[in-house]
């Protein structure tokens, strides 16, 4: 599912699913890694993850949950993990949850030159790199 898609499923199923307040913290990463060795590609790993945190207010306690999945299975879970989170927070002073702005700036994406690399070069660079 598109994270934008899910964040927006994720906020309202939250505020339905009786939390207070709630935000979302999602990250994307992608990792391309190679050795060369004696003139060949020794090792060679290409990963890409997503993960996303849930952190919401339940009669004034704070619980928190995270997910790899996106799906709505995980969006129920993650609404349920966070009160059962909250539930079990006895901290005398809880945090507060930032109520957000009623606007954004879209941000452009950075331009970064490497996704442009296909993986034939970078193994290629590699090898030259152990020569």
């Amino acid at each position: 599912m598109d994270l934008r898609v899910f964040t927006d499923e994720l906020l309202k199923a939250a505020a339905a699913g009786g939390l207070d307040a709630a935000e979302v913290y999602a990250r994307e990463e992608e990792s391309f890694s190679a050795t060369a060795k004696d003139g060949a590609i020794d090792n060679y790993e290409v990963s890409s993850t997503r993960s996303l945190s849930l952190r919401g207010s339940v009669g004034g306690r704070i619980g928190a949950a995270s997910t790899e999945a996106f799906d709505s299975q995980a969006i129920s879970w993650l609404v349920e993990s966070v009160k059962a989170s909250a539930a079990l927070n006895e901290a005398a002073e809880q945090d507060e949850i930032y109520a957000g702005d009623a606007a954004y700036p879209e941000l452009a994406p950075l331009e970064d030159d490497l996704d442009e690399v296909t993986a034939e070069e970078k193994l290629s660079l590699a090898l030259r790199a152990e020569e």
